[in-house]
């Protein structure tokens, strides 16, 4: 029993079902590797390359970039800190589901 308690993602009830109702196909699933990098560590943010979001999605860079893309312009994630030479760009989810646009 509590290996299991140690394999699963904490998360609050209410922003798991604004996930289920807000976001769909792979958005849904790159936004999934995001909760997975932060909550799922138990961090605010995390730095998280194209190569890392490729291999835990399966998807194509351009799949990666634009499903990014459309969860930032709904306010969904937010950007913490652009890439530099050392580091990925830092991703950051917006727990404040309310202010989520559709």
């Amino acid at each position: 029993m509590n290996e299991m308690r140690e394999s699963f993602r904490k998360i609050e009830t209410k922003l798991f079902k604004a996930t289920i109702r807000r976001v769909h196909g792979s958005a849904h699933i790159v936004l999934d590797t995001v909760i997975h990098f932060t909550l799922g560590y138990q961090r605010l943010e995390s730095a998280i390359s194209y190569s890392t979001f490729q291999d835990m999605t399966g998807f194509a860079r351009s799949t990666v970039r634009s499903s990014l893309e459309h969860l930032r312009d709904r306010n969904i994630i937010y950007v913490v800190s652009d890439p530099t030479n050392r580091k990925a760009r830092t991703y950051a989810l917006n727990t404040g589901y309310e202010t989520w646009l559709k």
